[in-house]
């Protein structure tokens, strides 16, 4: 259910109450009204599952929920709802005895809490625009941190290429030169001397194969489709079968994004060729309603998500704050023995 101020000349703004009575949600929209900032647009849910609805069907601004939704279970939940909806603000609603369960509710990830006996308009609307400029901030921090990342990549390529790639190739060919010499060696060091040859020629071709992991100039180039396709080719050796169905065609998205899809796709593949003693890989880029939705399947041993949210490894670290920084949702479902699906959704407004 939805209600909205009367302001006409001021910018909206979508908020989601989440409380179990709507008379608690009413009463909030009419403190929130009576501030001049914000033309304040409420929607109201008394369930989670009614919440994630409007969530995933309304650009919310911003989310007040309180800890005591019915369908609601313990930090868990609402841990699961901030991974989901992670570019979304969150301010917790909580009564004096839920005061240390809201406190652990921000640092796992909302932006503020309120105590509903202290509530007025003032600090509604102060705790409103906290949240905003929070969760603004924690967006162009991990922007920067991965930009920084991908420079320190880009750093480090071109540093295997130029400098150990040439030293590896200019060790290479001064022992060619021996090459006329070793019959005067015994058998055993001519076995020895072409040893050390293969290892270098691998030395070589393996610093390539990471400097154009690190930093893959297909994607600038011939685009993302082509970019995973040529992921995939360099995995031929690989045992496990990976398969690669999109329907963009010649269409291209902005380099921002492009690079973003490419490092999540590569980091899901080498999680799974590592960890998950996968047989089989189905990567699935689709355009569909205007929103790219990117879904990687595996039929490896997959992992308890809930345990793993506190022991979250860099590769899957990475995953999460490319998708937040492209204001997408991302969706991990696996289960030990079951396999893992990785979904993701960018919105269309990221979308060129």
């Amino acid at each position: 259910m939805s209600f909205e101020g009367s302001k006409e000349q001021l910018n909206d703004l979508q908020v989601l109450i989440l409380v179990v009575d709507e008379r608690e949600g009413f009463s909030i929209m009419e403190l929130m009204s009576t501030m001049p900032d914000y033309n304040y647009i409420g929607y109201h849910a008394s369930t989670l599952k009614k919440g994630k609805r409007i969530l995933t069907e309304t650009k919310i601004d911003v989310v007040l929920i309180d800890l005591g939704l019915p369908d609601s279970y313990g930090s868990h939940t609402l841990t699961a709802l901030f991974d989901e909806f992670s570019t979304t603000p969150f301010v917790i609603l909580t009564d004096l005895k839920d005061d240390a369960i809201a406190l652990n509710s921000v640092l796992e990830g909302a932006q503020d809490f309120l105590l509903k006996e202290q509530i007025d308009a003032l600090i509604i609307n102060k705790s409103i625009h906290y949240a905003i400029q929070r969760k603004n901030t924690e967006k162009r921090m991990v922007s920067a941190i991965l930009e920084t990342e991908d420079i320190v990549r880009k750093r480090i390529a071109i540093d295997l290429h130029d400098s150990l790639g040439q030293l590896l190739s200019s060790a290479s060919m001064n022992l060619q030169t021996i090459v006329p010499e070793l019959h005067y060696l015994s058998d055993e060091k001519q076995e020895a001397f072409y040893r050390v040859i293969n290892t270098l020629q691998t030395a070589i071709a393996e610093t390539r194969g990471m400097a154009r992991n690190l930093m893959p100039k297909t994607v600038e180039e011939f685009g993302l489709v082509s970019s995973v396709e040529g992921m995939i080719e360099s995995l031929g050796d690989s045992e496990t079968e990976i398969y690669f169905f999109n329907n963009l065609a010649d269409m291209r998205l902005t380099i921002n994004i492009e690079v973003m899809l490419y490092r999540i796709i590569q980091e899901s593949v080498n999680n799974i060729l590592k960890h998950a003693k996968a047989k089989y890989v189905s990567i699935q880029l689709i355009e569909y309603n205007d929103s790219i939705n990117l879904m990687i399947e595996d039929d490896g041993v997959g992992f308890e998500v809930a345990s793993s949210k506190n022991k979250s490894g860099v590769g899957l670290l990475s995953i999460k704050n490319r998708v937040k920084s492209l204001g997408g949702t991302l969706t991990i479902d696996s289960s030990e023995g079951s396999g893992t699906t990785i979904s993701v959704e960018i919105p269309q407004n990221k979308i060129i």
